[in-house]
């Protein structure tokens, strides 16, 4: 008989911003290692690529050649994640977010949150964090060794508006 057990977490999504690679080709030109320009910028972005389904991945690797030429027009959402919950934390540590999200697509979620504009990251406005409720789902099955085994559903099912009420998503599965 197997036992399910269902845990609701919260994840903030903070310093989301809407950047342009001329943006990033600025902050190139200004800065003494150009391809150090990442640390200050916001670490996570959706993976355009046509197979990888609006996915998040680091925005150091993923866009390492952004802002290498002048007249780029490429935007591109970038953010990053504070874990507020302690077991999801843990469950993210066990495998990185690029991974605990790997068959989300992110774009969808975004879309419900307004980006900071290079204004105002060059005017350091501190932006709002905007969180995602999550349901990490448990379901533990007797293995017939004496023994357990435990697989992991994750299921974004909303975010929280400005007034922190639930606003429900249709299910976004995903697997660890």
């Amino acid at each position: 008989m197997d036992k399910i057990s269902k845990h609701l977490a919260l994840l903030g999504i903070t310093n989301f911003y809407e950047i342009s690679a001329k943006f990033i080709y600025e902050l190139r030109e200004k800065h003494p290692k150009p391809e150090n320009v990442f640390p200050n910028l916001p670490s996570y972005t959706i993976n355009k690529n046509k197979d990888a389904h609006n996915s998040i991945i680091d925005a150091s690797c993923y866009m390492q050649f952004v802002g290498c030429f002048k007249d780029e027009e490429d935007k591109y959402l970038m953010f990053d994640f504070k874990t507020i919950d302690s077991l999801l934390k843990e469950e993210i540590s066990n495998c990185g977010y690029d991974e605990f999200f790997k068959d989300v697509d992110f774009s969808e979620i975004l879309s419900k949150f307004k980006p900071y504009t290079e204004y105002d990251l060059n005017h350091f406005v501190l932006p709002d964090t905007n969180y995602i409720v999550i349901e990490l789902e448990y379901i533990s099955s007797y293995d017939h060794d004496g023994g357990w085994d435990t697989d992991m559903n994750i299921n974004i099912i909303g975010y929280l508006n400005n007034n922190m009420e639930l606003i429900k998503l249709k299910k976004l599965n995903n697997c660890c």
